[in-house]
């Protein structure tokens, strides 16, 4: 009796690990380190906002798992912080070398709401974030990995 039950678990075993390969194989383009790549972000932020704003970017950074909650959280390593005193604002931000970087347009006030939006594009071209929202000490946070 043990040995037909140990084929059939290696069979399964063997099909398990075609079907992985498989789906690797099939899942090539979206790995495809090939594909567009960017040098800048376009960083536009419009609305009103009776405080001055924060910008953060940051190209280095990890996202990490927080053991008390289970949720992820980012651990910047390095930031640069510019303070945005009028709006609309435009600027740029390099990708940097490590194909990443982390944008946080922030409310420092927890008692006045900016009504902002900001927008992203990469290169110029591609948008990638356009989001507008009421912010009350708090921010809005885009991040852009290159694999």
């Amino acid at each position: 009796m043990t040995a037909p039950n140990h084929r059939r678990i290696r069979t399964a075993g063997g099909l398990a690990v075609l079907a992985i390969a498989a789906s690797l194989a099939a899942c090539n383009g979206l790995l495809d380190t090939s594909r567009d790549t960017y040098s800048f972000a376009r960083v536009q932020v419009t609305g009103t906002s009776p405080v001055p704003l924060l910008l953060m970017t940051s190209d280095q950074f990890q996202t990490v798992q927080d053991p008390g909650t289970g949720f992820l959280t980012t651990l910047l390593l390095a930031a640069d912080t510019i303070v945005v005193n009028t709006l609309p604002a435009d600027t740029t931000v390099s990708l940097g070398q490590f194909n990443q970087f982390l944008l946080r347009l922030i409310n420092p006030d927890t008692s006045k709401t900016a009504d902002i939006r900001l927008i992203i594009r990469l290169d110029d071209k591609k948008e990638v974030y356009n989001v507008g929202a009421k912010v009350t000490g708090a921010y809005l946070e885009y991040t852009y990995y290159r694999f």
